[in-house]
């Protein structure tokens, strides 16, 4: 799986490790799971293919994150990765007139749970912008944003510049394309957050010209 960014809790760029409570998991924990899991394969694979399709069922039912990774794995296509995109615009840039907070881990989380549902770069790098776009808009028109939001954007741009290379040439042009209109709208925030993403994306464009 790729590497995520969080610095919401932490303030420094920090690889996404962690749990649903913000814990990172301890070798005995990680143990532990390889070892439920083998467990569980060997129950599986012995199943009658009516008794495993009653069990995915009840696990799409369970839970709409659940619903949505079967939907992008075994479906695909435009319809999967807008339900990702939303979740992720809703996490990171919630209705201000709301009561949501700003969730960037859910954001972040949303991000790879597509990721390792379609293993597809174009919308994993899709998303990565599309919480970047949002996360830069919200703070150049509302003025929000600290040290740790905006650490948290450069994460996130970090990654999405990283991947360019796994695109096709046309998804890369038009994933630099996005990358220069944030850096642009980013000029108007604070924390010298313009500056350092403009200062990620000029050795970007400089392997861009190469190739």
């Amino acid at each position: 799986d790729r590497r995520f960014f969080d610095t919401s809790r932490t303030g420094s760029i920090d690889p996404i490790g962690v749990g649903p409570t913000g814990q990172r998991a301890t070798g005995a924990a990680k143990v532990s799971a390889k070892g439920s899991w083998a467990s569980l394969r060997r129950e599986l694979t012995g199943l009658p293919q009516r008794e495993l399709v009653d069990i995915i069922k009840s696990l799409h039912d369970l839970a709409r994150p659940n619903r949505e990774f079967l939907q992008a794995r075994l479906l695909g296509g435009g319809r999967s990765l807008e339900t990702y995109r939303q979740r992720v615009i809703d996490a990171v840039a919630p209705n201000p007139l709301g009561r949501n907070p700003v969730r960037m881990a859910q954001a972040l989380s949303a991000v790879r749970e597509y990721t390792r549902a379609t293993n597809e770069a174009e919308g994993t790098v899709d998303l990565l912008l599309s919480l970047l776009e949002a996360g830069t808009d919200q703070a150049v028109e509302l003025g929000y944003g600290d040290e740790r939001y905006f650490g948290s954007l450069l994460g996130t741009a970090r990654q999405a510049i990283e991947m360019l290379p796994e695109l096709s040439p046309n998804a890369s042009a038009d994933a630099n394309a996005r990358l220069l209109a944030i850096a642009q709208s980013a000029t108007k925030t604070g924390y010298g957050f313009g500056d350092e993403l403009a200062g990620l994306l000029i050795p970007s464009r400089a392997r861009g010209s190469r190739a």
